[in-house]
C-alpha cells in the first residue's frame, strides 16, 4: 500500500526552518511529519527554509515515516521554487506535496504540470 492509502493515526507539522522541532520530529511517533513552507513562516524566511526541508530530508533517518511539505499557494511569488528545489533535490524521498489554499481545479493542475516537469 502506497503513502496515499495509509491510515494516519498522527500528523506533526512543522516550520522547515526550525531543525530543533525536525530534530524532535524524528524522534516521534507521528505517522506523518510535513515541513511547512506556508503559514508558519514570516515571508523574509520562506526562500531559506527551503534548505531546512532538503537538509532534514537528508540527514535524518525517518524509519518509515511519512514526509510531506507544504508549498506556498501558488498566488504568491514562492511557489514555482517550493516545487523545483525540493523536488529535485530530495523528490525521491518526499511522499507528498501539500497544495494549500486551492481554489479551482486549475490550480491543482498548475502545480501537476510543473512537478511533472520537474519530476
Amino acid at each position: 500500500m502506497d503513502s496515499n492509502h495509509v491510515l494516519r493515526r498522527s500528523l506533526l507539522g512543522i516550520p522547515a526552518n526550525e531543525q530543533e522541532l525536525i530534530a524532535d520530529a524524528v524522534g516521534s511517533a507521528a505517522d506523518e511529519v510535513f515541513f511547512d513552507l506556508e503559514d508558519s513562516l514570516p515571508p523574509a524566511e520562506k526562500e531559506t527554509a527551503r534548505s531546512g526541508v532538503i537538509e532534514a530530508t537528508r540527514e535524518h533517518e525517518w524509519d518509515g515515516t511519512i514526509l510531506s511539505y507544504r508549498i506556498n499557494g501558488i498566488d504568491t511569488r514562492w511557489w514555482h521554487e517550493d516545487v523545483i528545489e525540493p523536488i529535485e533535490a530530495v523528490g525521491d524521498r518526499l511522499d507528498n506535496l501539500i497544495l494549500p489554499k486551492v481554489d479551482a481545479p486549475s490550480d491543482v493542475k498548475t502545480v501537476t504540470t510543473l512537478l511533472d516537469s520537474v519530476e
